[in-house]
């Protein structure tokens, strides 16, 4: 085998072992056991080693947030793909939304909200935290696209991209802000309502 290759794939295995025990520490909704120290515990790999193939402990979680958003964004897309020609907007609003508050309501907020504020201030992309719902723009087009019910509003790329963004808001921020709608039946019926307005014909 290739030195430079074997030393590759040595490296992304440390990676993924690196990342993996940092999803454990967050999916243990701790804040306080977020630390270098128990990254290297789990992980099996020194401070030394971790700061090796991350350049902060705040990028290993950085990461693990942007992956976990792609995979959620691209089950929903998976969706939308597959979301029959003969059924309307409104029943796919109501897939969209349920899957949607399905995840958000599983998340730890403390945790989310520790992760939204090392984003914002200390990734060097931090407008990769809007940016990956775009993966739902093409899907959400060609749907329209190959309906036959007439109940989806024609939409292009540059407005898709906006609307996905208000819809995004619109779910996140209340459990960003500690408001006591965050997550509950009125939250979940009010999205529904505002995807239907912003997809379908009115």
């Amino acid at each position: 085998m290739n030195v430079d290759k074997k030393i590759s794939r040595t490296s992304k295995k440390s990676q993924e072992a690196i990342l993996l025990a940092g999803e454990k520490l967050l999916l243990s909704g701790n804040i306080n056991l977020i630390n270098a120290k128990n990254l290297s515990k789990y992980s099996g790999y020194s401070i030394g080693n971790i700061y090796h193939h991350f350049k902060s402990l705040d990028q290993v979680f950085i990461k693990i947030f942007l992956k976990k958003r792609l995979d959620i964004f691209l089950e929903l897309a998976d969706e939308i793909d597959k979301f029959p020609k003969n059924k309307s907007c409104e029943e796919l609003c109501k897939i969209l939304v349920n899957k949607s508050f399905e995840r958000a309501n599983k998340l730890n907020i403390k945790v989310l909200q520790y992760i939204f504020k090392i984003m914002l201030i200390k990734s060097e992309e931090p407008e990769k935290i809007n940016l990956i719902i775009d993966v739902l723009i093409e899907p959400l087009i060609e749907c329209r696209k190959r309906n036959k019910t007439n109940t989806f509003r024609d939409i292009e790329e540059d407005e898709m991209r906006l609307l996905l963004r208000s819809l995004q808001a619109f779910i996140r921020s209340p459990f960003l802000e500690n408001q006591s709608i965050a997550g509950t039946a009125l939250h979940k019926e009010l999205t529904l309502n505002l995807c239907q307005k912003l997809f379908s014909i009115k």
